[in-house]
């Protein structure tokens, strides 16, 4: 499907995440929204690379050949460390730091 990329697995806590990269210098995140699966970036992603950037594609947990692990506790345990206003605050935190840190420059939401 990503001809000319290379394809991987990332795994930790006993999730598997796959992946597929291309391209070098500066990298680019492509994350797909609900109910989609990496394959999303497939007539995308080879535009970046030929732009000169490094492109990821992952699928996220419980999509696409993910690891789509069934127990409540999965859900409940990250949403108690982090709590109900964390994805307002990591935003807020990065509009504040984008600068200092240099990358990324920008972000995209699908």
């Amino acid at each position: 499907m990503f001809d000319d990329f290379e394809a991987g697995r990332l795994a930790a806590n006993g999730i598997e995440i796959p992946y597929v990269a291309a391209g070098e210098e500066e990298p680019v995140l492509l994350l797909h929204g609900f109910l989609q699966n990496k394959a999303l970036w497939v007539k995308i992603a080879p535009a970046f690379v030929t732009r000169g950037y490094r492109v990821i594609c992952s699928d996220l947990r419980g999509y696409g050949q993910s690891s789509k692990p069934f127990a409540g506790a999965d859900v409940r345990s990250p949403t108690n460390r982090i709590g109900p206003m964390n994805s307002f605050k990591a935003m807020l935190a990065w509009c504040i730091m984008r600068k200092e840190l240099g990358t990324p420059r920008n972000a995209v939401m699908t």
